[in-house]
């Protein structure tokens, strides 16, 4: 076979995978994220041990925050001038909508529980676990959105450590799980893309 028509049996290969919902919306430059996260969220965990409550705390996260911005942001821009198809687009369009709504109903429940004077720890606890539930379902549902499935042990660490170390050390609790989503969603990502790739 010629190197023109091996090109031409992948392009078509792709052509399929994306008729059918199988091309994953997701790359390298994903999993780099993701690593960079994973170590940005170590270092707040360590100096989390450090300085555990206060204004201290902040500077410690200013890694998370920025990796997680500018990362968002240069893959939405290297996204666009690949030109990513449209089935590609709705995916990362529905899972930004999906976090966003999330986020607002799990602030909207912390509010709401303080006028039933559900105690802080378990209204996060309740909150984690069930935004889990949500991610895990979400992985388990749909192969392209698999690596929800990271998420979701994320947020049941969180669930699970944040009460009990409410009054110690929470923000270690949020840093060690941020770490295992960053790892955990660049393996899973990793594993998807040596599957399709074997698949060639």
């Amino acid at each position: 076979m010629k190197t023109d028509e091996i090109s031409r049996v992948k392009d078509d290969l792709e052509a399929m995978r994306e008729a059918v919902g199988l091309r994953l919306p997701f790359g390298r430059e994903d999993i780099v994220v993701s690593l960079l996260t994973a170590a940005a969220a170590v270092f707040l965990l360590v100096w989390s041990l450090f300085f555990k409550r206060g204004y201290w705390v902040i500077p410690g996260a200013i890694p998370v925050l920025a990796i997680s911005v500018i990362g968002l942001i240069w893959l939405s821009v290297k996204r666009r001038r690949s030109g990513q198809p449209s089935a590609e687009r709705s995916v990362h369009t529905l899972g930004t909508t999906g976090g966003l709504v999330m986020s607002a109903a799990f602030i909207a429940f912390i509010v709401v529980s303080g006028k039933f004077n559900i105690p802080r720890p378990t209204a996060y606890a309740i909150g984690c676990f069930f935004v889990g539930v949500m991610f895990l379902s979400f992985g388990i549902l749909h192969a392209p959105r698999r690596r929800y499935l990271a998420l979701a042990v994320a947020f049941f660490v969180m669930a699970v450590g944040i009460p009990w170390s409410y009054e110690g050390n929470p923000v270690a609790v949020v840093g060690a799980s941020v770490a295992v989503w960053g790892l955990a969603d660049a393996g899973i990502m990793a594993l998807q893309l040596r599957k399709i790739r074997a698949g060639l």
